[in-house]
């Protein structure tokens, strides 16, 4: 068995410990070829408790196995590039995908390539909420952009993370206050990634009035086509929204009872679920007639905050319950509680109840419980909040 620290400068590199000399001197010949010699030979002096076995296997671990697979490649030995490259998919997760991203298009690791890019589809908010994200090269970040599917995304978000992602990169190149046109530059092919045309009117005005990074022809293009769906042939952005996987809306109550007050209090219900889920929106039930209500709808998991949506509700009487969508789904564990509050100013709403045993409803991952936050009397069988709308990991 052989364990060797790598120290350079009094920092551990790597902490190896294989079962094999032909593993052991490719890990060499990557320290020899990423390094000069002279680093090289301070990790050889650092090289302690060295024992081999002369045997064809390898402990592989994804702290080694990307200069491993370097090597590996680099002397054509295909079974170690298999069980490199094994190692990481097995491993993927939300806090290392843009890591083995760079490494798999810098080793041109096209396998590994395409499947951080389908993970990233289907964890796309939880990973733009990493701070590896933002260190992204620019080719990396295009990968991700040009992408259909980023799951549980808008394109608001989209473009505040480049925007963030430009913003560092001109920071660590020391520009501490970079211009809007400066953020554009750096932006480069990527700005016309973003589909500003899918993006609700309010969401682009907010974004670009006292903004420079579109110029004023590429903000009224954008316009045209949301005001009038005419696509002008100067409209450099993509008018197709990405794909969102399928939502699933599950009902708390099956019958009207009767009318509810909406006089500014809280009503709340605690909700878990037995697998990974976003929730992307909230059912609220409307007037009893024409009318509109101030709406803010907030996602709590015990005293943090996770999301909060404020926004208008019109209803036109009916009894059906009217969808307000998060500004950002928000990701809930299994076997996790949260809590959904919603607060209603306006003309009193329609009341559900759920005349059955409540508790795990169809199709049976998603339970209720009450909510100490209630201040407005929605309770597990009867009150507000009468749907709740969730994609499943």
């Amino acid at each position: 068995m052989l364990r060797a620290l790598f120290v350079s400068r009094g920092t551990l590199i790597y902490n190896i410990e294989l079962s094999n000399c032909t593993v052991c001197m490719l890990i060499l010949c990557f320290a020899f070829v990423k390094l000069n010699l002279k680093k090289l030979l301070t990790y050889l002096l650092n090289v302690v408790d060295c024992r081999y076995i002369y045997c064809e296997t390898a402990n592989v671990t994804i702290e080694i196995a990307f200069p491993l697979m370097y090597a590996a490649k680099k002397y054509l030995l295909a079974g170690l590039v298999r069980r490199c490259r094994k190692t990481l998919l097995n491993l993927l997760g939300v806090d290392n995908v843009c890591t083995v991203l760079e490494q798999s298009m810098s080793l041109d690791e096209n396998e590994l390539k395409a499947k951080c890019l389908e993970f990233i589809d289907s964890h796309a908010i939880r990973v733009f909420s990493r701070e590896e994200f933002l260190h992204l090269s620019g080719d990396a970040l295009k990968e991700i952009i040009c992408r259909d599917t980023l799951a549980h995304t808008n394109e608001r978000q989209v473009y505040e993370k480049c925007v963030k992602w430009a913003t560092i990169k001109l920071r660590e190149s020391g520009n501490e206050s970079p211009s809007g046109e400066e953020i554009r530059e750096q932006l480069g092919s990527v700005l016309c990634m973003i589909r500003f045309p899918t993006m609700t009117p309010r969401d682009f005005a907010e974004l670009t009035a006292l903004s420079s990074v579109l110029t004023a022809e590429e903000q009224r293009d954008v316009y045209v086509y949301m005001i009038l769906g005419t696509k002008l042939e100067s409209l450099k952005f993509l008018t197709e929204t990405r794909r969102r996987k399928q939502e699933t809306v599950i009902s708390r109550f099956n019958e009207i009872i009767g009318e509810w007050t909406c006089e500014g209090l809280t009503d709340a219900i605690c909700i878990e679920s037995t697998v990974n889920m976003y929730l992307t929106g909230v059912g609220l039930y409307g007037g009893k007639e024409e009318s509109n209500h101030d709406v803010t709808i907030a996602v709590l998991n015990k005293n943090e905050t996770l999301c909060t949506t404020v926004t208008k509700m019109t209803s036109d009487g009916g009894q059906r319950p009217l969808k307000i969508e998060l500004a950002n789904p928000v990701y809930i564990p299994a076997n996790t509680r949260h809590t959904v509050t919603a607060v209603l100013k306006g003309p009193r709403t329609w009341r559900g109840a759920w005349r059955a045993t409540p508790g795990c409803a169809p199709p049976g991952c998603v339970s209720f419980y009450h909510s100490e936050l209630c201040t407005n009397g929605s309770r597990m069988n009867d009150g507000q909040i009468p749907q709740l709308f969730y994609c499943l990991e």
